[in-house]
């Protein structure tokens, strides 16, 4: 009975993941910004101060850590006349990778600096009354 029980949740949530339009895939995910509405302050209100909770902009990897050993893992294989067509064009896609990670690890890409800018720029447009004050 329980292992049935297993299998139907299972299945359940297989099916919703690979159903899903993976909108949301994880901290490396380039933000995408949709139609943003703000309420206007009060009649009678004057806004004084703003709390900004912000996400950090789509960043390079953490630290060499996973592609470098997934590389060197391949790169055994390889030497051991045990990797697939497949595995040799994914071993040569994280030399690339490592290639433009170098130097960059934990850094801003260029997808993130540009978020940061329309996050600023969006933030000052709906705070205008109280930025201007004090710029």
């Amino acid at each position: 009975m329980n292992t049935i029980k297993f299998l139907a949740i299972f299945t359940t949530l297989s099916a919703s993941i690979f159903s899903a339009d993976f909108n949301y895939l994880g901290t490396k995910q380039p933000y995408s910004v949709k139609e943003i509405s703000t309420a206007p302050t009060p009649n009678g209100y004057k806004p004084f101060f703003v709390n900004h909770l912000g996400r950090h902009g789509s960043r390079h990897l953490s630290s060499p850590k996973y592609d470098v050993s997934l590389y060197e893992l391949l790169s055994i294989a390889e030497k051991e006349n045990a990797i697939t067509p497949e595995g040799l064009k994914l071993k040569n896609s994280i030399a690339q990778l490592m290639e433009i990670e170098k130097g960059n690890y934990g850094l801003l890409t260029e997808v993130g600096v540009k978020e940061q800018k329309e996050i600023a720029k969006r933030f000052y447009e709906n705070n205008k009354d109280i930025l201007e004050k004090i710029l």
